[in-house]
């Protein structure tokens, strides 16, 4: 390892150790300060103690040369060492408190911190296989900043400690420093390319660890438990988990036995050292250099200043290790959304007329583009159908219209504002999005359907009528508790069935009244043709002003719709009515005639 090297590790470190002291001044800059006043205090102690110790021992001795039998000066030095202890201890009591607070409250703003830049980071981050091993390496690190912080802090307690007993030593014997130093050095770089490999593997285990949480969880999460022991895939799956934790357990027994073998070589050198040095001061002692309190002192000095020493070596490894965990958090922390959350525009809400001009979209990493210059416009009123194969890229538009991602070219505008200038509140309001799969969450069945508007807080007569007209609220009312339910399993007892948690998600959908575009994503997958063209009927009453945008491979949801814009390989390639279309004998008259077909 070259000195350039090892000065860049070193300043990394360094510069995170910075970063976390900063983040915890930003926290709470009295209670850090009442910290490191008390810790340093407390750590003239251990030096005090030692020569305390001394006078006693030399006390003794003195009585026991003068053959009387006065007590007074041991007694002494008794109470003023036991007064040293009690106060010791009391203050130890109350640094224990302070760094208590501190931790807390560290704790807290760590996950406030990054849960909220979490909260603004796009959802195509999420899709990208690097970024979900950046956020599990960041995950783990999170957990680590309390430790990193009280490791940079208890360090600058212990050199502190350390400076003290060696300025004792080296007056009994100024040799302490001389050998001491080059056996510690070593065991210091021993221990930090110990840590810097365990890091290592650590960072590479990421993407194996997640793979041990997939096979865990599908051997015990309910929803696919029913396929796994239908297939039989339990042995297999039980098979590929246990030979990964297999092999977690080798490596982390290879490196730990290294680790354990460096120490005991560092313990003997150390030991070996200092009873040299005890015996070179008995001398001393007998020659009538040193007297017996120095040997006490001394006995006690290395043996504490040994301990010291290990502990500082163990400090600093973990230091190291803990830094570059600490770059992984930074690293997330540093992430920029690729969709802006700067949007400045807050209108009043409009009639809701949708342009679309020139719209392309590229996943990142993916040169092939998924959106190429569509464009389309919708009317306040208007239901717009798009439709097309799987992979035409429909789903990919609702996100963008959505604004889950930020288009490669083109723009969107709602009422001619481009929706990268609106702010997330406005955005939210003035758009509501119903998707394939609509969540299923853990709260009863009013707070399911509330979640849909929280901005604006929707009553219980809002949620009644959200329900009502998603064909929910029959269902909700036969519950044992109606809409106080608390529905899933995993906190609650009342589960429902995959039709079911579609109307709920309808209804969350359609208690968002006041929104202007609203986007549905097969919203009537689940009923059947009677319902659905019922339901499709009455969105016309209820949205006459708003602009709907509809995706569905029903024919009979599609030919309700006032124009149809259908796409493939990312483009529009036909626009029209349904009757328009089908006189065409192109594209939609294809998909229409095998859909109804089948």
């Amino acid at each position: 390892m070259t000195t350039a090297l090892v000065r860049e590790k070193i300043r990394r470190v360094l510069d995170n150790a910075r970063w976390v002291l900063r983040f915890t001044w930003q926290q709470n800059p009295r209670l850090l300060v009442l910290f490191a006043l008390l810790s340093l205090a407390g750590s003239v102690f251990p030096a005090l103690l030692g020569l305390l110790g001394r006078e006693i021992t030399n006390s003794i001795v003195a009585q026991v040369k003068a053959g009387t039998q006065q007590t007074d000066a041991i007694l002494f030095w008794i109470a003023l060492s036991l007064a040293t202890v009690v106060f010791w201890e009391s203050l130890a009591l109350i640094l224990k408190l302070v760094q208590r607070a501190l931790n807390n409250g560290l704790h807290l703003k760590i996950e406030a911190t990054w849960l909220e830049h979490i909260s603004r980071l796009d959802v195509a981050r999420f899709e990208e296989s690097d970024f979900q091993d950046m956020l599990d390496r960041a995950r783990q690190a999170s957990g680590q900043l309390n430790g990193f912080k009280n490791r940079v802090l208890g360090i600058a307690v212990n050199l502190c400690k350390i400076a003290g007993l060696v300025a004792i030593l080296v007056t009994i014997d100024p040799w302490v420093v001389a050998v001491v130093l080059p056996t510690l050095i070593p065991f210091l770089i021993f221990r930090w390319r110990r840590a810097k490999q365990r890091f290592e593997k650590m960072a590479k285990r990421t993407t194996k660890n997640r793979w041990s949480r997939y096979y865990s969880s599908l051997l015990t999460n309910r929803s696919s438990l029913p396929e796994v022991r239908t297939l039989g895939l339990e042995p297999e799956l039980r098979a590929r988990y246990l030979e990964l934790i297999a092999e977690f357990i080798e490596e982390d027994r290879r490196l730990t036995n290294r680790n354990y073998l460096g120490t005991f070589v560092f313990t003997l050198a150390m030991s070996l050292i200092f009873y040299l040095l005890f015996f070179r001061i008995s001398g001393q002692v007998v020659e009538g250099r040193l007297t017996i309190g120095d040997v006490a002192l001394f006995a006690g000095g290395t043996k504490h200043l040994s301990d010291l020493l290990s502990a500082m070596a163990g400090r600093l490894s973990s230091l190291a290790e803990q830094a570059w965990h600490v770059a992984h958090f930074r690293a997330v922390l540093e992430t920029s959304p690729r969709v802006g959350n700067a949007g400045f525009r807050n209108p009043a809400g409009g009639p809701g007329r949708l342009e679309v001009e020139g719209l392309e979209f590229s996943y990142p990493g993916s040169g092939e583009p998924v959106l190429a210059g569509v464009s389309l416009a919708a009317e306040p009123g208007e239901i717009i159908a798009l439709v097309g194969r799987n992979g035409a890229g429909k789903t990919t538009l609702v996100k963008l219209l959505a604004r889950l991602y930020e288009p490669s070219a083109g723009a969107i505008r709602l009422d001619g504002v481009d929706l990268q200038e609106l702010s997330a509140d406005a955005l939210r309001a003035s758009v509501a999005v119903h998707f394939d799969r609509p969540n299923r969450y853990e709260a009863s069945a009013a707070e399911n359907i509330s979640l849909g508007d929280l901005q604006n807080a929707p009553s219980r007569e809002d949620v009644a009528e959200a329900a009502a007209r998603a064909g929910a609220d029959q269902l909700i009312e036969r519950l044992s508790e109606g809409y106080d339910t608390s529905l899933g399993r995993r906190f609650g007892n009342h589960d429902l069935s995959a039709g079911q948690w579609r109307k709920i998600g309808l209804a969350r959908f359609l208690v968002k009244q006041r929104a202007r575009l609203l986007i549905l994503d097969e919203p009537t997958s689940s009923l059947d043709v009677r319902s659905e063209l019922a339901l499709l009927g009455r969105f016309r009453e209820w949205f006459q002003d708003q602009t709907i945008i509809l995706v569905s491979h029903r024919p009979s949801t599609v030919a309700l719709a006032d124009r149809i814009v259908v796409l493939e390989g990312g483009k529009v390639i036909e626009t029209g009515t349904h009757a328009e279309l089908l006189a065409l004998r192109g594209a939609y008259n294809e998909l229409f005639q095998l859909e109804a077909g089948g």
